[in-house]
């Protein structure tokens, strides 16, 4: 089940994103849950974080990010991605040069990327 939720900081709303320790099924249900909400939002308006911690990255999930990425382009106006090591910040690396998206930064934890959005 996503866990995908809204949260406030400094007065703005972020969208949360949680893939946080799950498999691509995890993955895939977020992502879903995740479009339906982007999807609703005004262009370029959406701060969003996204929460890869502990997750089990596939060739599968690689190309859902890819996917989603593309999806959200148009409603992103910044994204923070947390839990980025190993072979997830290859997938983030090959995700920003596909979808040239210029509004994603990886941050250290939750703490410092929500402090980051709420400057946007």
């Amino acid at each position: 089940m996503p866990k995908n939720r809204w949260v406030e900081q400094g007065g703005k709303k972020v969208y949360v994103v949680d893939f946080s320790h799950t498999d691509a099924v995890g993955v895939k249900a977020a992502i879903q849950e995740g479009k339906a909400v982007i999807s609703q939002q005004a262009p370029l308006s959406l701060l969003c974080l996204v929460d890869a911690t502990g997750t089990q990255f596939s060739l599968e999930v690689s190309d859902l990010v890819k996917e989603f990425a593309m999806h959200n382009k148009p409603y992103i106006k910044m994204t923070a991605i947390i839990g980025v090591l190993g072979i997830a910040k290859v997938v983030l690396n090959t995700t920003i040069a596909f979808t040239k998206r210029d509004n994603l930064v990886v941050k250290q934890d939750l703490r410092e990327a929500l402090a980051f959005l709420a400057t946007k």
